[in-house]
């Protein structure tokens, strides 16, 4: 590890110019790493340049300079120049995912390194990205050495958001093991699932060509981690927001009283194994505790 970050120190004082923005040492350069070592197997820029940058994806980058006077030379003699920079290689991938739009590949919510890398070799066709075998051991192998966020083979499913590594996940992995005792969501889906639930759910599926409603579609979902979880996510929005236990707020605990209880979720009572599971992972995972029972006489549950 001392050796890999020795590696990019040195690099660092051999690759700065003063034309462009300076990413060497960079927050955003350890993304751009592993971008590259994800495409070409090693963490060399002129490789990623070799491999993966030509003279269109150098344009649409915005055609940066090394140096500021380089704008008198021709277009094919920058862009020769700034191959050779490993600075400028990293502005060119910067700026190719900055001019191509900041796009939320995957749905997560947010924009990040997983996304970045779907622009870099999908463009703007980067929806739900698929990626080969060989990059995603390359990339997470990166990733974890330099403490950016590992991916998955498929980021996201089509036809419903990915839920897998979202901060609403842990919510649901209480809810699941309350009703379980374990954390499995294969046996949440065996235990607390039926067809009439995932319907009410609004029938979300693994794949968009799936047929909404069918049995098929339903025992497919049920088989897939990341569509237990919209059908989880998707009952309680098609019930409502609802603040069961008139606290002001609507979190972890008015979801698990409506997986439970449905729209009659007013003044919620758990049976205290559930409570105990609860709140065990509750606390693991820094969502709020619950009681017994919550809520008070006079609740009127608001919707959120």
């Amino acid at each position: 590890m001392k050796t890999f970050l020795l590696l990019f120190g040195v690099v660092s004082l051999l690759g700065y110019s003063t034309g462009i923005e300076n990413y060497l040492g960079t927050e955003i350069q350890k993304c751009l790493n592993c971008i590259c070592h994800a495409r070409t197997g090693c963490y060399s820029r002129f490789n990623c340049a070799n491999y993966s940058i030509d003279f269109d994806y150098w344009k649409t980058a915005g055609s940066p300079n090394v140096e500021e006077e380089d704008d008198e030379l021709e277009d094919n003699e920058r862009f020769t120049k700034c191959m050779k920079n490993e600075n400028c290689i990293l502005t060119t991938l910067d700026k190719y995912a900055e001019n191509i739009g900041h796009i939320d590949c995957n749905c997560d919510q947010k924009f990040d390194c997983r996304d970045r890398l779907a622009i870099h070799l999908l463009g703007d066709k980067c929806t739900n990205p698929k990626f080969m075998k060989r990059y995603l051991r390359r990339f997470n192998n990166c990733a974890r050495k330099l403490g950016v966020t590992t991916m998955f083979d498929e980021e996201n499913y089509d036809g419903i958001k990915n839920y897998m590594g979202s901060d609403l996940q842990s919510c649901l992995n209480c809810l699941c093991h309350a009703r379980t005792g374990c954390f499995s969501r294969f046996n949440c889906a065996s235990y607390s699932i039926s067809f009439d639930y995932w319907k009410t759910a609004n029938s979300p599926t693994v794949d968009s060509t799936d047929a909404p409603e069918a049995e098929a579609s339903f025992k497919k979902c049920m088989k897939n981690e990341n569509c237990i979880l919209a059908t989880l996510d998707q009952y309680v929005d098609s019930m409502g927001h609802m603040d069961c236990n008139c606290d002001g707020q609507f979190d972890c605990k008015d979801r698990f009283a409506i997986h439970l209880h449905g729209a009659n979720c007013t003044n919620p009572k758990f049976p205290d194994n559930y409570v105990a599971r609860f709140n065990n992972c509750a606390k693991n995972l820094k969502v709020k505790a619950m009681v017994a029972e919550e809520g008070f006489e006079g609740c009127i549950p608001e919707v959120f």
